[in-house]
């Protein structure tokens, strides 16, 4: 319901379900609405009585939602000034506003609009990881890799000094005890946790891919202990060969997402996945997990097939819906896959 406060004689009028209500007032001395300047002297009052005397002053119409109306006082306004800058700053402070329009004889008064809450920032750390390179210009791939990854992290929310790059190819080799120590130094009131392995997979002994690194490999075992030792909710980007094996173990894990660039055998050996994900990352920071996967491999798909290239990266990601393995690309309800 609305109220119409005017310049006009009393009357009473009910019109498409509104209640117009009218207040007496002299006639202003101006046309009513011109955008002019009118020099108003109104005290802070109820909105009632200030609504009424601005009418009087200006000799424009306002509408006012009665159930809007209850309880708001207005504050005082002096000067001279066009009437909708008087009703403007009338109201200022208060949970009415004037709508927009450009009819200079009536206003309409509406709820003002509140800023939705910012959504609560969520912690993150992040460990990447580089593995041993084949030769110079492959560590260097790998190095610009890790950095894109953190920049791409940052623009998540992750600041940069939340991210430690374990990097082979700065002349020190990174061990296993080195990233077990880096996955105990995670603070432990981070919200997410994000590991990502970068290089090389090849079999172990038991026929099951290890990360390459320096010393004993990083296991398929070793994994899943470092990322159950992460705090908050876990993160996994495996960007190496052989990846999609990995998976399996950290399926059972809680709080535990996780994608592999590729299959477990037969496909490429440096993958450029991380690449794809880190642009993914940074075009659209608030993507999902799923998304950001599904993303990166469409891009990686798009990369094979502009160069006229076999494809020699399907990426496979953890469904949590369903609680099994399936191509990034494949809707949630596909079938179960085997990477």
């Amino acid at each position: 319901m609305f109220q119409l406060l005017q310049a006009c004689p009393i009357f009473l009028l009910w019109l498409s379900g509104f209640g117009l209500f009218g207040f007496a007032f002299d006639p202003a001395p101006v046309p009513a609405g011109a955008e002019r300047a009118i020099a108003f002297r109104l005290t802070a009052q109820d909105l009632e009585t200030a609504v009424k005397e601005f009418s009087a002053q200006s000799g424009c119409q306002v509408l006012v939602p009665s159930d809007l109306a209850s309880g708001v006082r207005t504050r005082s306004v002096n000067g001279s000034m066009a009437p909708r800058a008087a009703l403007e700053r009338m109201l200022e402070g208060t949970p009415l506003s004037v709508a927009p329009g450009n009819n200079l004889e009536t206003f309409a008064l509406v709820a003002r609009p509140t800023k939705a809450p910012k959504p609560a920032t969520r912690k993150g750390a992040a460990l990447i990881v580089v593995g041993l390179a084949a030769d110079d210009a492959q560590a260097r791939r790998l190095q610009n890799q890790a950095e894109a990854a953190r920049n791409a992290l940052a623009v998540r929310g992750v600041g940069k000094t939340a991210v430690q790059i374990l990097s082979g190819t700065d002349g020190n080799a990174v061990r296993r005890d080195d990233i077990f120590s880096a996955v105990r130094a995670f603070p432990t009131t981070v919200d997410d946790s994000w590991l990502i392995l970068l290089g090389t997979a090849a079999s172990a002994r038991d026929n099951r891919p290890a990360f390459q690194i320096s010393g004993p490999r990083f296991s398929i075992d070793d994994l899943k202990q470092a990322v159950d030792a992460l705090p908050g909710h876990k993160y996994v980007v495996l960007a190496t060969s052989r990846s999609g094996g990995f998976l399996p173990v950290l399926l059972p894990l809680a709080n535990v997402d996780a994608v592999s660039a590729t299959a477990d055998t037969g496909e490429v050996n440096e993958p450029r996945f991380l690449t794809f994900w880190s642009d993914a990352m940074t075009e659209a920071p608030d993507s999902s997990f799923r998304q950001l996967a599904a993303a990166a491999s469409r891009r990686a798909g798009d990369f094979y097939r502009q160069k006229a290239l076999g494809e020699m990266e399907h990426a496979f990601i953890i469904d949590r819906a369903e609680n099994r393995i399936v191509p990034a690309l494949a809707p949630i309800s596909a079938p179960a896959a085997s990477p």
